[in-house]
């Protein structure tokens, strides 16, 4: 009979986990867990180091130990270690950087243009000030998406000036999340969740499909 084992976890795999993106889990082998058996994830915040509300169960498959391992030499993994691999699809989409990582570079961007402000004896941008750009990027993202439907004249690189307009859309936001101390992710995350659980909840409602018709 499987078991149920409970084990804290950091938000950052956590929402990898949820995610579909990590697909394994690294521990210290010193508690007892079989294929089969139920591992529950309670997210534990970065910042506060205490239990947020969420909690996640996935079924345990096949489980290696290093101890047991004797496939490469002593000396070699004295000075290689180990690599853990995920293992996906043949063409599933694998991110190419983590979401901190994304915002990491955001606000180093940010700093970088506050440093020519700076320079220029101009003040630094607030939160307010990058909405206020934020909504002409929006702008701006809206006359592209017009083009590539035929409704405007524009560019002939379509493609490539959508990207970079929508990466700008996204810098802002990164930025302002940051800047108003709001974990993204987290929020991200959560949102999807709960909207993913409202659907679901509409979809299975009866009188909804009978008022419809």
């Amino acid at each position: 009979m499987s078991e149920v084992i409970r084990k804290k976890i950091y938000s950052r795999s956590f929402n990898a986990i949820v995610s579909g993106e990590k697909t394994f889990e690294l521990r210290l082998a010193d508690w007892d867990c079989q294929p089969g058996d139920i591992l529950e994830l309670v997210e534990i915040s970065e910042d506060t180091h205490e239990a947020t509300s969420r909690v996640l169960r996935r079924k345990i498959g096949s489980i290696s130990r290093t101890k047991d391992m004797k496939y490469w030499p002593a000396e070699d993994v004295k000075t290689y270690g180990y690599q853990i691999l995920s293992l996906l699809p043949e063409d599933a989409a694998v991110p190419s950087r983590q979401f901190s990582e994304l915002t990491t570079l955001a606000t180093k961007v940010r700093d970088h243009y506050n440093e020519l402000n700076e320079a220029d004896g101009k003040a630094k941008w607030d939160a307010q000030d990058r909405m206020a750009g934020f909504v002409g990027d929006v702008g701006a993202l809206s006359k592209l998406i017009m083009v590539k439907h035929g409704l405007r004249r524009g560019p002939e690189n379509i493609d490539e000036e959508l990207a970079h307009e929508l990466s700008d859309n996204l810098w802002s936001i990164l930025v302002i999340a940051d800047e108003l101390g709001i974990d993204l992710e987290k929020s991200f995350v959560d949102a999807m969740e709960q909207l993913h659980t409202r659907i679901e909840a509409e979809k299975t409602d009866e009188s909804r499909w009978e008022r419809a018709a």
